[in-house]
């Protein structure tokens, strides 16, 4: 069984031509999310990286101020975890 993908959000077709679907990871056996085609490939090549032991896709909004006091906000696309421990957005 293919478990749903833990995205904090479920992206959209925002304009003509978007690319928004899902991959299904073989070896976690749950599907990731993407809103690009560029996404989309380097999910793939994350996936199949033996080294990467944890993989999370659209994680939570980072509220940030930006240099003009701004209240801002970003989702990043991908968060992943190597055999050394260590996080990458």
């Amino acid at each position: 069984m293919i478990d749903d993908s833990t995205a904090s959000r479920r992206p959209s077709a925002k304009k003509r031509g978007s690319r928004v679907d899902f991959v299904v990871d073989p070896f976690r056996q749950r599907e990731f999310v993407f809103e690009s085609g560029l996404e989309e490939q380097w999910r793939n090549v994350l996936i199949a990286d033996p080294r990467v032991v944890e993989l999370q896709e659209q994680l939570p909004p980072v509220r940030f101020l930006d240099n003009e006091n701004i209240d801002r906000t970003h989702w990043f696309d991908t968060r992943h975890v190597g055999i050394d421990g260590r996080g990458h957005e």
